[in-house]
């Protein structure tokens, strides 16, 4: 399945994938649809079909952990029993480290289908949506496509070449027509 709808294209050359959909979309050309083996709404089409892995953000966790601490009797128990209670730390420490940083973390693998009213997401368990008209903002960077939605954490989706496929999007969510640059981030 192919990611990016080819064009017999007259449009200036080079230019970015998301730079060339613009240049067609504004020439009133809209992408072939693709068939889908699942409902669609009235008028809704299906314009791209791609496998990846969905991510969820999660914010940063409070960074505690448990401290440990051995101890033996005598000097050289002291030592020892330092020594022990420092490397018990250092693992604790580094969990938490990892629990208190921001990150995008993986919530399914499956098959996204990008329509003219929303993205739709078959998982390997389960099918969600994400309906445009329920979209706050869409972002994007060298990974994905970002979508943040009232009430709940931003979602990336792996829909690459990122531009053209935020170009796509923006087009049917907010009815709109934007040169995105290349991701940088």
């Amino acid at each position: 399945m192919s990611n990016v709808v080819p064009y017999h294209s007259d449009a200036p050359r080079p230019l970015t994938p998301g730079l060339e959909l613009a240049y067609h979309l504004r020439q009133g050309r809209l992408p072939r649809p693709v068939a889908v083996q699942f409902r669609l709404e009235l008028s809704e089409v299906c314009v791209g079909v791609l496998d990846g892995t969905i991510e969820q953000w999660l914010p940063g966790g409070d960074g505690t952990y448990t401290h440990r601490s051995v101890a033996f009797g005598g000097l050289g128990g002291l030592v020892v029993g330092g020594a022990l209670s420092a490397a018990m730390n250092v693992g604790s420490r580094a969990n938490a480290a990892r629990k208190m940083a921001e990150r995008w973390q993986p919530i399914a693998n499956g098959r996204i289908y990008v329509t003219t009213k929303r993205v739709a997401v078959e998982s390997s368990t389960d099918w969600w949506d994400i309906w445009y008209a329920d979209v706050r903002r869409i972002q994007y960077d060298r990974s994905g496509v970002i979508f943040q939605l009232s009430g709940s954490p931003p979602f990336r989706l792996p829909l690459h070449p990122t531009d053209y496929w935020l170009v796509m999007i923006v087009r049917f969510a907010e009815g709109k027509i934007v040169d995105a640059p290349p991701a940088t981030t």
